[in-house]
């Protein structure tokens, strides 16, 4: 796949840096060309180009995300080549997938979004009853839309419009339970704030 940014006029002439400060117990800042980062993300375009602090000092400060995942982001971002990361050869590392999510969503990184798109749908497969019950959520939702995103998730239809006491119950499959085993609880609140958001959920 050709990196995001190809369209970009005049990448390789100087036009300076942008700077992210992220984490909150663990600090770390990151340089990027501010030119991908402003293409690739409205956020970051307002925040550095706008009437802010951050437009004179041309750094942002993301305390709600870990470091590690933004380099993560970052790595994609510059390179627009997300499956060939080595962590995620030969097979989709879902969890991978879905701490870079959490950041595009926010920075509004809408073309990231798309070519992963894919990939979350693979992930969401597996983000199924704890994704709901430790985000404490309530969803509504249209089962054509819902059973496209959950392809191996079987809606176990025994109370109401599909709804037990604000949970959802799915019935799962052995790979789906073993994969689930490995994802922690703040990535699937995560997933279905990303979910949400791209409106795939109603709460």
């Amino acid at each position: 796949m050709a990196p995001l940014w190809t369209d970009i006029p005049n990448l390789w002439e100087p036009s300076g840096l942008v700077h992210f400060v992220v984490g909150v117990a663990e600090t770390r800042k990151f340089a990027a060309h501010r030119d991908v980062l402003v293409a690739l993300c409205p956020v970051v375009e307002a925040a550095v180009t706008g009437n802010f602090k951050e437009s004179e000092r041309q750094e942002v400060q993301l305390p709600q995300f870990q470091p590690d995942d933004f380099e993560l982001f970052l790595r994609f971002a510059l390179s627009g080549a997300f499956c060939s990361l080595p962590e995620v050869q030969p097979v989709i590392n879902d969890n991978l997938v879905l701490r870079v999510v959490p950041i595009a969503a926010y920075l509004g990184a809408k073309a990231m979004l798309d070519v992963m798109e894919e990939h979350v749908q693979k992930a969401a497969t597996f983000a199924t009853v704890l994704a709901f019950e430790e985000a404490n959520v309530s969803v509504h939702w249209d089962e054509d839309v819902f059973s496209a995103l959950f392809k191996d998730v079987t809606i176990r239809k025994n109370c109401g419009p599909f709804q037990t006491h604000n949970k959802v119950t799915f019935d799962l499959s052995t790979p789906a339970r073993e994969s689930l085993a490995k994802l922690s609880s703040p990535t699937l609140a995560q997933l279905v704030k990303y979910l949400v958001e791209r409106k795939c959920l109603e709460t």
